[in-house]
């Protein structure tokens, strides 16, 4: 059996963050989340993506909103757990 390995794709384009809805962590979260709790969830509606984190932090990770679940107070219910931890403050973009 032969190993396949696969070049990682690296690129940096600011522009993916201009002018998109953000908002910032006001709790915690633990690796396997199925919710995080945000400064604010104008904008932010079902089966939106969210990017975790800034771009090229090893924590970083872009998650999905629930599907049929539309976030809530300071609530969002993720369509999927998360895979790291983050803390309080940590930036939320709706990509």
């Amino acid at each position: 059996m032969s190993v396949v390995f696969y070049p990682t794709i690296k690129a940096y384009n600011p522009d993916l963050l201009l002018d998109v809805i953000q908002a910032e962590m006001t709790a915690d979260s633990t690796a396997a989340s199925s919710t995080i709790s945000v400064s604010s969830i104008t904008g932010i509606g079902v089966g939106d993506y969210l990017l975790l984190g800034e771009f090229g932090h090893e924590t970083c990770e872009i998650v999905r909103v629930h599907t049929s679940s539309a976030p809530s107070g300071t609530t969002v219910t993720l369509n999927a757990n998360t895979v790291y931890a983050h803390s309080r403050s940590t930036v939320v973009y709706r990509i």
